[in-house]
């Protein structure tokens, strides 16, 4: 219940502040049946008899031009949409190279000013938490003051605000005159319940004495949230009392918090974090996890494939700089937005309910039913061929709209079994690339589409599925083989013996490096050699403690990105690096080394794909499995000890840590089997990559 007096003592307090004049003019766009809206882009501009704009039909885009055309004063808005403003501008400026953007920094910023208008004063933030990076940087480029405040329904709503000549991002403010807040029962850290007293306050719920009497006590709003003072009385708030989650060690997490520190990765769109209780050796363990929406486009920008994967990569870095308590141990990935109130508030039960329920029902497998407009330009036959294909494979509910990887669990390996299904299908070549810069069924069909227009018809069409075996008999491109250089000149191994030795010399002075096991080595291919992964410098360690003579025959799979850059291309063919980006190119990849193993060399590549946050041992990847199955061929495991510690993740540069390269004796394909084979492996190649991380555990051993 709010009456005519709490609202006009919350409009005479900010009169008093003096921050909106009758010279200006408010854009309003919030719905005014929210208490933040109705007074500060309605009660206040009119009862000061400035002026107020109403957008009709209001688009983010349109934004610049609104504000201009109307000469705009006060943009009053959530963090929502002065997220979507700052990404505008960011994305723009990275189009202009760096070094000209810190030189032009001052034009670009008046350029930007000029398109919001020479009148606008401030920028007014309420509703939810606003980042102090975007807040700050919103400031600085467009040199307006941008003020975030603090309310509730229950207060009128206004109850703290950033003086304008005194900002401080991050905070939201001191309080309006006539309102006092106070702390209650601090902890070590100041953090408790904000309460609030004041004109402003509600006399209480509506018809709801019982509720009333929790939340008001001797003239004292208890607001639920929580916060602490800073020796200058600004108020900072760390989340909802009743949304703060408290794990079985005690710990006190603020998901509004982390969810601000975890949303810097520019993968991550949305995410929301919530708790998860799980049993781990019969104890009930409550630990963090985290719905995710996916940034698509910046994936698509980067031509990543494995949003999983990835997402997963950039949660472990970030996760470095926080205590273990803080780390997220689970997520899951979705494409729609996440459920905000109208203040763009994410409504964390519903997110709970929706996409975390232990036995969430699983809809019936089943393909769309078909329809013209659905279809659009689609070739109706090729769109029910394709989809019949994939949930025939996969077992999983198909529409035009599925994503890949998000609602069919298509990951790099799959992609290409997914391809190689459909040139079997339809008859027809289709390269890795064009399914690797894919992400939705619709695109799918609209690739193959384009690759069919020569295709008589798709009815006549028949093939039989590639399996790996005869994808590795068959020779990689020409432009691959080019790359790869079997027998060196003996300029060349002069060179390698003496770069070899300068290493290996650094190696054993600085970093300690000592060598186990080497002698087991065959001199002679082909096998492979799996070494765990955790630094930038462990291609260095294996390829240094080899001897010459195998060193010589041995060939590295490198990332094309990094080994493709003028300052490295020229030690390509001498350094035996073939480089490959096996997100796009996996067929490619595996031909290359099936080549290289067919004449009797050796290939190092790492089965964990990428590197490993910690000490530990990530997931063996089933491209070990596929090469050891299908080319019958021995593996040398090797663990390298203190890897982690030499380059950590994260990390910008070496560290100087004690490293032992182990090498195992050559283990068969029938030993890995036996090995890795148990109830949840989905198959052989899968039973191998097992049994390869465990014979790499024992040399950790």
């Amino acid at each position: 219940l709010l009456t005519h007096k709490n609202i006009c003592s919350n409009f005479l307090s900010l009169k008093e502040l003096n921050l909106c004049l009758s010279s200006d003019n408010v854009l309003s766009l919030l719905p005014l049946y929210h208490t933040y809206a109705f007074m500060v882009t309605l009660m206040l501009p009119l009862l000061l008899g400035a002026e107020i704009t109403y957008a009709l039909n209001f688009k983010p885009a349109d934004l610049t031009s609104i504000i201009k055309e109307a000469r705009v004063s006060f943009l009053v808005g959530v963090p929502q949409l002065f997220l979507l403003v700052h990404k505008a501008i960011s994305d723009q400026m990275k189009k202009v190279p760096l070094f000209l953007r810190i030189l032009l920094q001052s034009v670009i910023n008046l350029r930007l000013r000029q398109r919001f208008g020479k009148n606008l004063r401030f920028l007014v933030s309420g509703g939810a938490r606003l980042e102090p990076k975007i807040a700050r940087d919103l400031a600085r480029w467009l040199k307006v003051g941008l003020i975030e405040g603090y309310g509730l329904t229950e207060t009128s709503p206004v109850v703290t605000l950033n003086p304008p000549r005194k900002i401080k991002f991050g905070s939201v403010g001191k309080p309006i005159p006539e309102v006092e807040i106070k702390i209650l029962n601090p902890d070590k850290s100041g953090i408790g319940e904000v309460l609030i007293k004041g004109p402003n306050v509600m006399p209480g719920y509506f018809k709801r004495e019982d509720l009333t009497a929790q939340v008001i006590k001797d003239g004292w709003f208890y607001s639920g949230d929580l916060g602490y003072l800073d020796k200058e009385g600004y108020l900072y708030l760390v989340g909802r009392q009743k949304e703060v989650i408290v794990l079985s060690s005690g710990k006190n997490i603020y998901p509004e918090e982390l969810e601000e520190y975890y949303s810097q990765c520019p993968y991550i769109k949305e995410i929301c974090i919530v708790s998860r209780k799980e049993e781990r050796f019969g104890r009930p363990i409550e630990s963090l996890s985290a719905v995710i929406v996916p940034n698509l486009e910046y994936f698509r920008q980067r031509n990543e494939s494995d949003i999983r994967g990835k997402l997963r990569w950039e949660l472990e870095n970030l996760s470095r700089n926080l205590p273990s308590y803080k780390h997220i141990m689970g997520f899951t990935v979705i494409k729609e937005e996440l459920p905000r109130t109208a203040l763009k508030k994410i409504k964390r039960y519903q997110v709970r309910q929706q996409y975390l329920q232990e036995e969430a029902p699983q809809p019936e497998p089943k393909t769309q039913e078909l329809k013209p407009e659905d279809l659009g330009t689609l070739n109706k036959e090729l769109a029910e061929k394709v989809m019949y294909y994939l949930f025939r494979e996969l077992k999983k509910p198909v529409s035009l709209d599925s994503h890949l990887e998000i609602d069919l669990g298509v990951d790099s390996l799959t992609r290409v079994q997914l391809g190689l299904g459909l040139e079997a299908l339809l008859n027809l070549k289709i390269p890795d690339e064009a399914l690797f810069s894919i992400s939705t069924v619709r695109e799918v069909i609209t690739k193959l589409q384009d690759l069919t227009i020569a295709t008589p018809s798709l009815k006549e069409a028949k093939g039989e599925q590639k399996t790996w075996a005869q994808i590795l008999k068959e020779p990689p491109p020409e432009a691959i083989v080019k790359r790869i250089k079997l027998r060196p000149s003996l300029l060349e191994i002069l060179f390698v013996a003496i770069f070899k030795s300068a290493i290996l010399f650094m190696f054993r002075i600085f970093w300690r490096l000592s060598i186990k096991g080497k002698e087991s080595l065959p001199q002679d291919g082909p096998y492979i050699i799996c070494p765990n992964h955790a630094s930038y410098l462990d291609g260095l360690f294996v390829s240094s403690s080899l001897p010459l003579k195998i060193a010589l025959k041995t060939f590295f799979i490198g990332y094309s990105e990094i080994f493709e850059s003028p300052a490295v291309s020229w030690a390509i063919k001498i350094a035996r690096l073939i480089p490959i980006d096996a997100n796009v190119h996996l067929t490619e990849t595996m031909q290359a080394i099936s080549f290289v193993l067919k004449q009797h060399r050796i290939v190092c590549f790492f089965p964990e794909g990428r590197r490993s946050i910690d000490e530990n041992l990530g997931e063996f990847k089933k491209g070990a499995g596929i090469l050891i199955k299908e080319l019958e061929i021995p593996v040398v495991p090797v663990y390298i000890k203190g890897s982690h510690y030499s380059w950590p993740r994260g990390v910008r540069t070496p560290r100087l840590y004690p490293i032992k390269v182990i090498f195992g004796r050559p283990v068969s394909l029938k030993e890995l089997l036996r090995e890795g084979k148990d109830a949840e492996s989905a198959d052989d190649y899968e039973a191998i990559a097992k049994g390869l991380r465990k014979e790499v555990l024992k040399l950790a051993c």
